[in-house]
């Protein structure tokens, strides 16, 4: 091989590993999951506090303490951090087959309560509703997508199955319980645990087939 072939061939090699991160990562130093949860966990509680405005790869490092270079590592831009920051909060499967309605609607208002109170909080529900922060609403709407999946095909099974009206629209029913917490949340301050059990039961009573 001519010696110009060598160095294409070794600037070629450079080249291919510099784009990917991951095989960058020297043997023995695997990604800590407890500077992932930090991270994460610093994102949302900027876009809970002050809006998704906030945040920034220098306030999340501030927050969390990882290094800014950490960061970057692992989410290309701001985008795939907001995502990644709130699909931990919405991918919680779906309601426990065997659930009675009563309890799988007091799951749906459990992860309602844990997605927009301690998850999106005021700041990113104000941000959601005005849509003034197009990167966070594609953020949280994609990570709401996937997460609520489970949750829909739930519904579809059990209206096709006679544990629900086979009217109900798993979609509205999702938007419902949504609703029925904000509003709770609105007019009185965050629902507690009676609420919980009572607007469930309530609902069951509204949605059960005839």
């Amino acid at each position: 091989m001519r010696y110009t072939d060598c160095i294409e061939t070794r600037r070629q090699g450079r080249i291919g590993h510099v784009g990917n991160a991951e095989n960058d990562r020297r043997p023995g130093r695997p990604r800590r999951s407890e500077t992932d949860s930090r991270i994460l966990e610093a994102t949302r509680a900027l876009v809970r506090e002050h809006g998704p405005e906030a945040v920034n790869i220098a306030a999340v490092s501030a927050r969390s303490g990882a290094a800014r270079t950490t960061i970057y590592r692992r989410y290309v831009d701001r985008q795939a951090l907001l995502g990644a920051a709130f699909e931990t909060v919405t991918r919680r499967g779906g309601p426990p087959p065997g659930d009675s309605l009563e309890d799988k609607l007091a799951w749906l208002l459990a992860r309602a309560e844990e997605v927009l109170r301690d998850g999106i909080g005021a700041g990113g529900v104000a941000a959601l509703l005005s849509g003034e922060d197009p990167d966070f609403v594609a953020a949280v709407r994609r990570a709401l997508a996937v997460g609520l999946q489970p949750v829909t095909e739930q519904v579809a099974h059990d209206a096709a199955n006679g544990v629900l009206s086979g009217d109900v629209d798993p979609d509205t029913l999702v938007n419902l319980v949504l609703g029925v917490y904000l509003g709770e949340a609105l007019r009185h301050g965050a629902p507690d645990l009676p609420w919980r059990a009572r607007t469930a039961k309530q609902l069951a009573a509204l949605l059960a087939p005839e």
